[in-house]
């Protein structure tokens, strides 16, 4: 059947989904990081470890009550702080651009839709979510003349206003030569806003 393109675009498309017999999320052993990424890995896995055993070595610092990294559910992890019941997701990305940073977002979002309720008991909706990435590339990596940041990090926070979502934020954190960076670290070209 030929359609033209008024009629496709008039219609829902909902694709049968397979059956997910999934009953849990696999969530990995912390203690096992090494066990995990002991074969000759990728700069990517490489990376992904690497930020896990900072966030599992630095717990106390950043105030990280509970730890989880996930396989095979659309996000690499999530974390809960100390004074929070709060789940926030985590995906990291050894390079950052505007796809990765799309791919995140639907990430994100996906793993809220299909397996959020498998994980927790927990009535709390997810409300944040963290990419943490190594560097930027491509035109993100570059800094415009009349910018101190590269561009990456205006580029992202003009798109976060942009979608003015109130139900769920995502944020960037760079972990750069063992060091968390945050926009905040240039507080005196920002302006920051109260609330979510």
């Amino acid at each position: 059947m030929t359609m033209n393109l008024k009629e496709l675009i008039s219609k829902n498309i909902n694709l049968k989904k397979g059956s997910n017999k999934r009953e849990s999320i696999p969530i990995v052993n912390l203690n096992d990081l090494d066990i995990l990424y002991e074969k000759k890995v990728s700069k990517d896995l490489l990376f992904e470890r690497n930020v896990f055993n900072y966030l599992l070595n630095n717990k106390s610092r950043l105030g990280i009550n509970e730890l989880f990294k996930f396989k095979n559910v659309r996000i690499d992890g999530a974390l809960k702080l100390r004074d929070s019941s709060e789940l926030i997701l985590l995906e990291i990305k050894y390079r950052l651009n505007w796809f990765k940073t799309c791919n995140a977002r639907i990430e994100f979002q996906l793993f809220k839709k299909n397996f959020y309720e498998k994980l927790t008991e927990d009535s709390n909706e997810i409300r944040s979510g963290l990419i943490i990435f190594e560097e930027f590339s491509g035109d993100w990596k570059r800094k415009a003349d009349c910018r101190r940041l590269q561009n990456g990090w205006s580029y992202f926070y003009e798109e976060e206003n942009f979608l003015k979502s109130n139900d769920f934020k995502t944020h960037i954190v760079q972990l750069k030569n063992n060091k968390l960076v945050t926009v905040d670290n240039y507080e005196d070209i920002i302006e920051l806003s109260e609330g979510r």
